[in-house]
């Protein structure tokens, strides 16, 4: 059930999907993962000033082919990971992709009608015997199931019915997200040789990070994501759009001295 009246592309952001893209090969979706996916294979963190802090080798770490890092070396990841993680064919099953293109993927995966539109949920209520669940929605139409799960987000309507009403506590930290699609030219996407990596930077007062995941049509999107400390409360950004968060992105990076891989998806991008 989906209170919106469809799938609405354009929306939200990039995920990264290791576990996820386990389970889901295991429920048949081994190939359309792979094909929307964008295979990671190194997260790379440096200080500002270029010092190697972490560097990642994803396949390798998997397979248990490559060091280790030192973090590390308390368990061997590449064991309890390989299981999981490595397809029959070898292919090692950690992607990045974005959130509107893992959505459609697992709509088009599923019976024909099996998502229903423009239902948003007004009530819940337990039978008796504790056996149903009795959903209301805006519409009137009302329906038992014997298992409800709640989706819903961070104001979530279910986890309110259950928990009763909560106050949102505003935690100091701030994100500001860019979202930049791959065009034609050399400087219309990350540099090809690193779409396959997730480069993170931490400068006085901020951290970020850059990374290319698979989308709509086939497309590929670069996101870039800024996380400071912010004592001033900020009202929350629950739409995706054009703003003035571009300046203050910029203000961010060049304040911080973040490198010119950021300046530069942060000028491609779209929306935030």
């Amino acid at each position: 059930f989906e209170q919106k009246s469809d799938l609405r592309p354009g929306v939200g952001g990039g995920i990264q999907i290791n576990g996820g893209a386990a389970i889901l090969s295991r429920l048949g979706l081994k190939e359309q993962v792979i094909a929307a996916g964008n295979p990671l294979e190194r997260v790379l963190s440096r200080n500002v000033d270029g010092t190697e802090l972490l560097d990642i080798r994803i396949p390798e770490l998997i397979r248990g082919t490559g060091a280790k890092p030192p973090l590390l070396n308390i368990i061997d990841m590449a064991a309890v990971a390989r299981k999981q993680l490595v397809a029959d064919d070898g292919t090692v099953l950690v992607f990045l992709i974005m959130r509107d293109k893992l959505q459609q993927m697992l709509a088009d995966s599923l019976p024909s009608d099996s998502v229903k539109f423009n239902k948003e949920l007004v009530g819940l209520a337990e039978s008796s015997d504790g056996r149903e669940v009795r959903c209301t929605f805006a519409d009137g139409e009302e329906a038992s199931f014997d298992l409800v799960v709640g989706c819903d987000g961070v104001k979530s309507k279910v986890r309110a019915k259950i928990l009763g009403a909560e106050s949102a506590i505003y935690s100091g930290v701030r994100i500001l997200f860019g979202i930049a699609a791959h065009s034609e030219g050399p400087d219309g996407c990350r540099p090809p040789e690193i779409q396959r990596e997730v480069h993170q930077w931490f400068g006085e007062g901020a951290y970020t990070f850059t990374a290319s995941y698979g989308g709509i049509t086939g497309q590929k999107f670069d996101q870039i994501a800024i996380i400071t400390a912010d004592s001033n409360m900020t009202p929350e950004n629950s739409e995706w759009g054009m703003s003035d968060r571009r300046a203050e992105m910029l203000r961010i990076i060049d304040q911080t001295k973040m490198p010119k891989e950021l300046r530069d998806t942060a000028e491609r991008a779209q929306r935030f």
